[in-house]
């Protein structure tokens, strides 16, 4: 009986991952954890190329290209890009988001005051940009990439990527994949939760669910993550001045765990997804 090391669970030796808004936060963790685990490229993207690049001095894996995933032209620049210089990739992870406009169902308004907040006060157009980012983005980012990630299945040989120097490799084979990152908000109540940002991870969701069975054929696996509430950029307005081990019980708010998320955790879930290992794993939300 064949066994493996224990280090060698999670590795992601050779791959070519692409993670949209990978200059900051999650994006951020996320890039670490796959080019400090043997990945051979991963570019990250984003709008601002002074954050990407300050970003990607940090490990020589990283790449950054500008680009706004709200432009077909953009993302289609990011695959020409990617197809000239490698050819294919076999990981593209959807996680560029925004929390939208700040409106909330505040528990100490009136129900005048609730309308006044969220409708007269409120702006379409703002709720319609968030979920166009966090939803129609997402998808498009996925759909564009699909024949790069078809040719990361054809490169992706037994023993190795594309064609081994030493036939033998140790390197897994990996199976083409495509990760949207939701959110845990996606299954709350809470009156702090953002209404077009809980919406939209919703929907992505489904939409993850929906291409995992239509894309199967294609050996594509797609899957989505739904992280709880991290210290980041985005998360600010929820952690600001929270310590999370002090709060009760009794606080709506509270982590059974009396934390917020920790960067390893989130980490290992990345790598364990992401890695050979769990080639059943369609469709799911870890």
């Amino acid at each position: 009986m064949s066994s493996v090391p224990l280090d060698a669970l999670f590795r992601v030796d050779g791959i070519v991952a692409v993670i949209t808004g990978g200059g900051t936060g999650i994006g951020l963790i996320m890039a670490r954890a796959l080019a400090s685990n043997g990945a051979r490229k991963v570019y990250i993207l984003g709008r601002r190329l002074d954050v990407l690049e300050t970003a990607a001095q940090e490990h020589h894996s990283l790449v950054p290209l500008r680009c706004d995933v709200t432009s077909k032209d953009d993302l289609q620049s990011v695959v020409d890009h990617i197809t000239n210089e490698v050819g294919y990739v076999n990981l593209v992870v959807a996680n560029s988001g925004t929390i939208g406009p700040p409106g909330r169902f505040n528990p100490s308004s009136s129900l005048p005051q609730l309308r006044e907040d969220l409708f007269t006060n409120y702006s379409m157009e703002e709720m319609t940009k968030a979920m166009n980012l966090n939803v129609t983005a997402a998808f498009f980012t996925m759909t564009s990439f699909l024949e790069l990630l078809d040719a990361g299945n054809k490169n992706a040989l037994k023993g190795g990527f594309g064609k081994p120097i030493n036939e033998g490799s140790d390197v897994p084979t990996i199976q083409s994949q495509v990760i949207f990152t939701t959110s845990v908000s996606a299954f709350s109540r809470h009156w702090t939760s953002s209404p077009p940002y809980l919406t939209s991870k919703v929907a992505i969701m489904q939409v993850a669910k929906h291409a995992s069975t239509q894309l199967a054929k294609f050996g594509i696996r797609v899957n989505a993550i739904a992280p709880g509430l991290y210290p980041s950029d985005l998360a600010t307005v929820l952690t600001a001045g929270r310590v999370p081990e002090e709060e009760s019980v009794d606080d709506q708010r509270v982590n059974p765990n009396l934390l917020l998320g920790i960067i390893t955790h989130l980490r290992v879930r990345r790598l364990k997804i992401a890695s050979h290992l769990p080639k059943a794993v369609k469709a799911s939300k870890i």
